[in-house]
């Protein structure tokens, strides 16, 4: 299963090709996209080259089925003539990608995008279109039905915000009780402390881990390069726990991969977990975040039988500072957003 890493390499493989259109305004797009697809991700200083593109692509349509536009901008359409070769298909899959990429910030240095290909895709673009014949190519280049409907955009935009706001305000309730200040030791004691952990100098030490982990998290959804998209392969497979589950990341991809990406799979919005609405989304955006910067695992989930209570035989201190939901819901109670009646649930 091919993930948005590998075709974002293909997209900037696609851009670094010299044969694109020498067609009046092509060449300051393509400039402007290649500024924008940046090796640690995706440049703010460069997102209206998003728009130009669209725009781009709509003159060159003459009111046309947009393929017409995108034919202009990938100049040479290669040598095989009834099938797109590869360096062709990489062209136009790295503006069919980018043309269905946008930011969904407008506030500071906050930086996140989504990319939201058409729902009927099942590859990504570039590999979509690589040795296909031209006419399904051009009907895929003309699909403007995309995976996520403008409230959906809305609603994680939203999210993504409040998710840095609880990853802020976890920082700092884990560095006041590094201070002996605030009464954040009690939040501490009650998602990572077992009977082994009550100690003074015990819980300086999980405070000291989540100071430091929650810094990563804060800098990450408010300054970095933070990508929300799919995986369309598995698009609608019922047999994927993937596709089945709220979202995924790959563990400390921020590290390996050197951008952010969370997927947005089926679940996300269907408000099946203890929180709901705005609260769940967030939930599950700092969940994914701590996966990709802190390599966290999915040990166990608020919904759990067993409960999230930190315990020395059965939910040990060590187990919880690798969980994903206990950070999430630190988070939340943190800022506040768990009532004490979902938070005995999930602890029981």
């Amino acid at each position: 299963m091919k993930l948005f890493s590998d075709a974002y390499t293909d997209t900037r493989t696609g851009l670094a090709s010299a044969s694109f259109s020498s067609e009046k305004g092509w060449d300051g797009v393509i400039k402007g996209l290649r500024g924008l697809v940046q090796p640690d991700g995706l440049a703010k200083s460069k997102s209206s080259s998003l728009n130009d593109l669209r725009k781009r692509i709509k003159s060159d349509s003459k009111g046309g089925r947009e393929c017409d536009g995108f034919i202009v901008g990938a100049g040479t359409w290669g040598a095989n003539g009834a099938v797109v070769d590869d360096a062709t298909a990489r062209k136009l899959g790295a503006l069919k990608l980018l043309r269905h990429t946008y930011s969904l910030t407008s506030w500071g240095s906050h930086q996140v995008w989504i990319v939201s290909t058409p729902a009927t895709m099942r590859e990504w673009p570039a590999d979509a279109y690589s040795n296909k014949n031209i006419l399904t190519v051009k009907d895929s280049l003309s699909d403007l039905a995309e995976q996520f409907s403008g409230d959906a955009k809305k609603n994680l935009a939203k999210a993504t915000q409040e998710g840095g706001a609880w990853c802020q305000k976890a920082m700092v309730v884990a560095g006041a009780c590094l201070k002996g200040k605030g009464k954040g030791i009690e939040i501490i004691k009650r998602w990572f402390a077992d009977e082994d952990n009550q100690g003074e100098t015990e819980l300086a030490a999980i405070a000291a881990k989540l100071n430091a982990g929650f810094k990563k998290l804060a800098v990450a959804m408010t300054k970095g390069h933070v990508i929300l998209t799919d995986v369309p392969a598995i698009r609608g497979d019922s047999t994927n726990d993937i596709w089945l589950s709220e979202a995924a990341a790959a563990p400390g991809s921020a590290a390996t991969d050197g951008i952010r990406v969370i997927y947005i799979e089926g679940a996300f919005f269907a408000d099946q977990n203890v929180l709901s609405g705005k609260k769940n989304w967030t939930r599950i955006l700092v969940h994914e975040m701590t996966h990709v910067e802190l390599a966290t695992d999915d040990v166990r989930y608020a919904h759990n039988s067993l409960g999230m209570k930190p315990e020395r035989s059965n939910f040990s201190t060590a187990t919880c500072l690798t969980n994903a939901e206990s950070w999430a819901f630190f988070a939340a109670d943190c800022a506040g957003a768990v009532d004490v009646g979902i938070r005995n649930s999930v602890l029981k």
